[in-house]
């Protein structure tokens, strides 16, 4: 019995207690709709309805770097890689890459949340990049401070890539926006399922005797 209500608190402690990292994670998916322009210029190849994902992280107490710009925030990221049809890329990674998130609040038009990453830095005359954004109406955001991604209802959705050789050279791909979903962070969840898989294992010796 003292086992057994060991692990049921090991359990309850994971599931309440809070997570140390900051760092957040998302996701995402859906499936490639265009292909637009010098298509050969796009880091990844891809086809209309090849699965897309691009995943992305971030530590939620990061600074915006405009702070005095008001209603209009950027900040960093740690990591943006992308998936077509299971072929990835990392675009922003610890030492490589650039890329941020767009906020945009109250009076500017649009109002914005946004991410972007860039495999090497964003404002070059030739770049690769990847970007999820939400543009909404004036006053739907109404405040640039850090936040996880909206809710897309009522915004117009922009995911995809994008590449420049040069201001007439371009290439774009567009896809279709399925769903945005947080990633679970790696170690809390196995302690959750090592803590469920001993609970589990109490559960078949307690049976055994």
């Amino acid at each position: 019995m003292s086992l057994r209500w060991a692990l049921l608190s090991l359990v309850g402690l994971t599931l309440s207690a809070p997570a140390d990292a900051t760092t957040v994670t998302w996701r995402a998916s859906g499936t490639v709709d265009s292909l637009i322009g010098t298509t050969a210029l796009l880091p990844l190849p891809a086809s209309v309805g090849d699965i897309f994902d691009l995943q992305f992280s971030y530590d939620d107490a990061t600074s915006d770097v405009i702070p005095a710009n008001p209603n209009q925030a950027s900040y960093p990221i740690l990591s943006l890689t992308v998936t077509i049809a299971g072929t990835a890329l990392q675009f922003v990674g610890p030492g490589s890459g650039e890329g941020h998130i767009g906020i945009q609040a109250n009076s500017i038009n649009p109002n914005l949340w946004g991410v972007n990453g860039c495999i090497g830095a964003c404002d070059l005359a030739n770049y690769d990049s990847a970007r999820l954004n939400f543009f909404f109406p004036v006053d739907t955001i109404t405040s640039d401070v850090l936040t996880n991604p909206p809710d897309p209802t009522g915004a117009t959705v922009q995911l995809g890539l994008f590449s420049r050789e040069s201001a007439t050279v371009e290439a774009f791909l567009v896809a279709n926006l399925e769903s945005v979903t947080q990633v679970p962070e790696p170690a809390a969840a196995w302690s959750m399922m090592t803590a469920i898989a001993a609970f589990a294992g109490c559960r078949r010796f307690a049976r055994a005797r």
